[in-house]
Order: structure tokens, then C-alpha cells, then sequence
């Protein structure tokens, strides 16, 4: 996080203006919109529990010092807005960039959007810290300890903290979900965790892919679910009937 996005009142400002659910609908991508950074359905998924409530758009800019000018553009400290938005050179990630630069610029923000490869982004922006936005994914594990991705002392060329998030609360969450094995104990920390990032407007979670698997419309006992890994998509495979009945309408 450098200026101007060190300022948390503006990170929640950019989060308020950003719709998951339309930004995924104008892309055009198979997923589900982002809620928050932990996945729905894992082990620490708490339904309907609700997260931080954020202000609406108009009023978060205005609580960040960024007013609409004659114009129609928000200025801040008398200096236009203007970000930046690093995406790699994926048509998908591309459109998903592309909608998310239009729900800022509607709110007056202007936004570049910037396709890199991959292998260029990461050495060259990313991993120095070197952007102002990035639209960039992550693969979660079945145990989501999010301390190497977030945590203070990950931000460095060899820690994975790219955000560069900092904050003594949200590090003393994940120490302490680190120092138990206590299940429950463990899914009360990290719901403290999630509302925590996105009180600070960590970063916007703006997707969960979702892969596609086609089998014959015979196969009985298949049931879809989260992937951590490919292989997850076989995880209850000796429950599988190859012999089923097509009229179940087991598909």
C-alpha cells in the first residue's frame, strides 16, 4: 500500500463503488461473485453471519476527501483521480479489468487498464510492489490460513503479501489462529480476520472461478464442490455409479 491507497478511507471508497456481482455479469465469466476472502462453502464458511456494511459510493468519496469537480471527476488534495489497473494478458482477466475500470469511472475515477504477461507482471510490478491496482488471483488451500498472504512480515520480493496490506490487528488475528488447534476457536478468528479486511478495504475480492466437468449423463453419485486442487473433483469418486439410470435426471 503506498499513496495514495495507504489511506483506508479511499480503499473503502473503491470498494464501495464496485459491484462483484455485476463487474462478474459484464465479463462474462463462469464463477461466483467475490463476498469475501474466504471462500463460501470451506470448513470456516459462517452463512449469513454478514460482513463489514459499507457506506454507499457517493458518501465513502466523500469521506475520503474526493469530491466531483464541473467536471464529473473526483479530485483529491485539488489532484485528479487516476489509477492505474495492472491485469495479466488473459481475455478473461482483461474483461474483468475492463468492468471494474468502468464501475471507478462512473464514479468519476479515471482508469487505465494495463495488460502485462504474466511472468512480466509478476517480476516487474507485482512482486517489487510496483502498481497502483491489480486485478490478480490466488489458489486457496482447504486450510485457509491467510498469513502468508497477508500478514506484515510477508511483505517482501520473497513473501506473498503483494497487496503489501499492513495492519497490527488483522496481524494479531492470524497469529493467533496460528497458535490453535482448536476448530472452532480457529473459525472464530478467521471470520474476525475476514471482517477485519474488509473494514480496511484489504483488497476486493471480485470472483470465484468455477471450472466446468463434463461426464455421461449415466454417472449417478457425482457431487460438485469446492476445488482446492483438480483432483478434489473425485473426492467422494466410490460413491460413482457408471450404470445409473438417465431418466434420474442426474446430469
Amino acid at each position: 500500500q503506498r499513496a495514495p491507497l495507504a489511506d483506508v478511507d479511499l480503499r473503502r471508497a473503491i470498494a464501495a463503488s464496485l459491484d462483484a456481482a455485476t463487474v462478474v455479469a459484464s465479463a462474462g465469466i463462469r464463477g461466483m461473485p467475490g463476498e469475501g476472502v474466504l471462500v463460501p462453502g470451506s470448513w470456516v464458511d459462517r452463512p449469513g453471519q454478514g460482513g463489514v456494511q459499507l457506506p454507499a459510493a457517493d458518501v465513502a468519496w466523500a469521506e475520503a476527501g474526493a469530491e466531483l469537480n464541473d467536471e464529473g471527476r473526483r479530485v483529491r488534495d485539488g489532484v485528479p483521480l487516476s489509477f492505474e489497473l495492472l491485469t495479466n494478458a488473459d481475455p478473461a482477466r482483461i474483461r474483468l479489468a475492463d468492468a471494474i475500470a468502468v464501475q471507478l469511472e462512473a464514479q468519476g475515477v479515471a482508469v487505465s487498464v494495463t495488460p502485462l504477461p504474466a511472468a512480466t507482471l509478476l517480476a516487474q510490478r507485482l512482486i517489487p510492489r510496483d502498481y497502483e491496482l491489480a486485478l490478480f488471483g490466488w489458489e486457496a488451500n482447504v486450510d485457509p490460513d491467510p498469513y502468508l498472504g497477508w500478514h506484515t512480515s510477508q511483505i517482501s520480493e520473497v513473501g506473498h503479501n503483494i497487496a503489501g496490506f499492513q495492519d497490527a490487528t488483522a496481524d494479531a488475528i492470524m497469529e493467533a489462529a496460528r497458535l490453535t488447534s482448536d476448530g472452532g476457536e480457529r473459525r472464530e478468528l478467521y471470520a474476525a480476520f475476514e471482517f477485519r479486511f474488509a473494514e480496511q478495504a484489504a483488497s476486493v475480492v471480485v470472483l470465484y472461478p468455477a471450472r466446468l466437468y463434463v461426464h455421461p449423463v449415466s454417472l449417478v453419485g457425482f457431487e460438485p464442490g469446492l476445488l482446492f486442487q483438480p483432483s478434489d473433483r473425485f473426492r467422494n469418486i466410490e460413491r460413482w455409479s457408471a450404470f445409473g439410470d438417465p431418466s434420474s435426471g442426474v446430469e
